[in-house]
């Protein structure tokens, strides 16, 4: 048995034809007019795909190559094909040059099906946390829908220094989490640097250059840009990620005495603060201007745990919801608890209460973790290839044999 080969071009067509068929072939013919219809599918293999539409001329049981075709050679296949876009076929081969395989277009549907299971992955983010003040802090992941704190390590630089850390914001770019460090912070304070979140490992970047120090951060993924609150004017500065040098936009106009300072921006770039304490004592939610560093006031703050106290940490998450942490101030422990506030309304509700000293608050940036249906469908196209793969060896073999 010879292969099919491209013999000759009549016009823009490519006709192809076999020399010889397989031994025993069966061979059934139609007369359709002045055309002849040759079927020798049943001599074919039968993982073989099937094609359409070759023209060849019929001659004593065998075809063979004709400048001038005289009959149609059909060979069914479940995707039509137009006649002008064969080439060469080699009948002996498992697959013919013009198609794929049958196992790689079935693959390509398994990795369709496991590509569109993905947007059935659920979003996934990690709220990490901070401990501040004078003492040796330590970095954390909180739960957002308890409060509850687990310990990931303390916040120490590769020469064993330790650190207090008052804010904390993840670039969305990158995945670095930032910390500011408090005025009272062991080592490096009012400083901008970067933390491991495996470990808690801090590598200093350098001086913000102000009074006080940044209160807390928040990183706008609108215009790429790292914000920070003054501990002592709740103005807003932006924050060079290289040198941690910060500028103010503006007076911030706050009223009252600057308490907990907190600040956090939502996906669409706006940026909430708590500049002026908890509801006990007037604080209020407001929204920070890019622009020129002005604020509005949202709404009065209402509900706290803690009411004399402060919101000294914020967060959104996923969702948009924007959580803090509510800080008592009345008490040398700093007991916090994590709660919720109405963006609208400035009500502030109980999540849960947390770690004593809690100063800073983070989500990490979303991660696409997939459903079991998108691993499922991964795992059928897997065993679908070694299947194929066992079966065409065998296949093989037994032709060979």
């Amino acid at each position: 048995m010879q292969p099919f080969k491209p013999f000759s071009d009549i016009g823009h067509r490519r006709h192809a034809c076999p020399l010889d068929l397989p031994a025993k072939p069966e061979i059934r013919t139609q007369s359709r007019g002045t055309r002849e219809i040759i079927d020798f599918t049943n001599s074919l293999p039968r993982f073989l795909p099937r094609f359409q539409i070759f023209k060849c001329h019929a001659h004593g049981g065998q075809l063979n190559p004709s400048p001038l075709p005289t009959s149609i050679f059909y060979l069914p296949s479940p995707i039509l094909f137009g006649i002008d876009n064969f080439r060469e076929f080699d009948i002996n081969a498992a697959r013919p040059k013009t198609m794929k395989s049958r196992a790689t277009i079935l693959f390509a549907c398994f990795l369709g099906l496991a590509f569109f299971a993905l947007p059935n992955a659920r979003a996934q983010s990690t709220l990490y946390g901070t401990t501040g003040g004078p003492f040796p802090g330590a970095l954390y992941t909180i739960d957002p829908s308890t409060g509850a704190a687990t310990l990931v390590g303390p916040l120490v630089d590769s020469s064993a220094n330790t650190y207090s850390v008052t804010g904390l914001a993840f670039d969305s770019l990158t995945g670095i989490l930032y910390g500011s460090t408090g005025t009272a912070s062991p080592t490096g304070a009012s400083e901008l640097v970067a933390i491991n979140t495996s470990s808690g490992l801090v590598t200093p970047i350098g001086s913000f250059g102000v009074t006080g120090t940044m209160a807390d951060l928040t990183f706008n993924s609108v215009n790429n840009t790292l914000y920070g609150t003054n501990s002592l004017s709740a103005d807003l500065y932006t924050i060079s990620l290289s040198t941690g040098a910060a500028i103010t936009l503006g007076p911030s106009g706050v009223a009252g005495v600057p308490r907990g300072v907190g600040v956090a921006a939502n996906d669409s770039g706006t940026i909430y603060g708590t500049p002026n304490g908890a509801s006990g004592i007037g604080g209020q939610l407001v929204i920070y201007s890019t622009a020129d560093g002005s604020t509005t006031v949202v709404n009065s703050l209402s509900g706290a745990t803690y009411p004399v106290g402060a919101i000294n940490a914020l967060a959104v998450n996923s969702s948009g919801t924007l959580l803090g942490v509510n800080v008592d101030l009345t008490n040398p422990a700093r007991p916090t608890a994590l709660v919720s506030i109405d963006t609208t309304t400035g009500v502030v509700t109980l999540i849960g209460l947390s770690i004593d000293g809690l100063d800073a608050l983070a989500f990490s940036p979303m991660v696409a973790v997939p459903e079991a249906s998108t691993w499922a469908a991964a795992a059928l196209a897997a065993a679908y290839v070694l299947f194929l793969r066992f079966r065409r060896k065998k296949t093989t073999a037994t032709l060979q044999s």
